[in-house]
């Protein structure tokens, strides 16, 4: 038996679990260099460490949208108008959001801006964004519960705004798509590690408030050189690798433990 452990963290330091790092483990594959240099630093061997970044849902290998079948999805799927600056307000595992207070912000903006609302499982919080969309029927918004297509929804906004998950921030970091940390009220110590990642490399922006969240927008819309050259700080983090090439190196793990010949 080979054990290799996946470490989806995106830096080191506080907030970073001793449990990730067993120096008995085969392979340890950290989501960036930064966090595999911590894990050697605490205990896990340098030379059974790798870097991959990818570990997505197949969903996101489908391609870019073309811009005619993105314009489409986002006028006629989700209802969107083509030329406003589009937020995707997302949630945490635990539906962790500020949505409805983000949400009275954003309608001051309403000509330059629209939003896309992702609620999770949380059935309460969806049936008050719900109640809220009615009582703001001049602002364009788009509602979904728990969503499968992550992939096309982040190709169709400018920001997303998210509590510093590590595998949402993934996602966005692979579709190109700007990220706003929402910091109200103070962030978990494995959150810290995300932001603490991006922000430190001027590739995302953190949010301690709605107002915050609406001057940062509005200074967007006003200053889009800031918005732009924060767009490619983000890209240029953006790793190339693929699924496909982790599933092969675990598989020539279980050779070696099998013998080539096994397979």
């Amino acid at each position: 038996v080979r054990l290799a452990t996946y470490c989806g963290e995106f830096s080191g330091g506080f907030g970073f679990s001793r449990n990730w790092v067993d120096a008995q483990a085969d392979l340890f594959y950290a989501r960036t260099g930064e966090a595999r240099d911590y894990a050697a630093a605490i205990g896990m061997p340098e030379q059974r460490c790798r870097v991959f970044g990818n570990l997505l849902a197949p969903k996101f290998f489908e391609g870019k949208m073309p811009d005619e079948e993105r314009d489409r999805f986002c006028a006629q799927e989700l209802g969107l108008d083509l030329g406003k600056f589009t937020v995707l307000l997302a949630t945490g595992a635990r539906g962790a959001n500020n949505h409805l207070r983000l949400l009275d912000e954003l309608k001051k903006q309403s000509k330059q801006t629209q939003a896309i609302v992702i609620c999770g499982k949380d059935r309460k919080t969806y049936e008050k964004i719900a109640a809220w969309k009615s009582l703001n029927p001049d602002f364009s918004l788009h509602l979904e519960g728990f969503s499968s297509r992550m992939h096309r929804l982040l190709q169709v906004s400018q920001a997303v705004v998210t509590r510093g998950g590590s595998n949402l921030t993934a996602e966005a970091l692979f579709c190109g798509c700007p990220i706003l940390f929402d910091c109200t009220g103070g962030v978990m110590p494995q959150e810290r590690l995300t932001i603490k990642y991006f922000v430190s490399r001027t590739a995302a922006e953190k949010i301690s408030s709605p107002r915050q969240f609406a001057a940062l927008i509005k200074s967007w819309s006003e200053r889009p050189k800031e918005y732009s050259d924060l767009k490619d700080n983000l890209e240029a983090l953006r790793p190339d690798d693929h699924p496909r090439q982790l599933v092969d190196a675990l598989v020539e793990l279980a050779q070696e433990a099998a013998g080539a010949d096994s397979y």
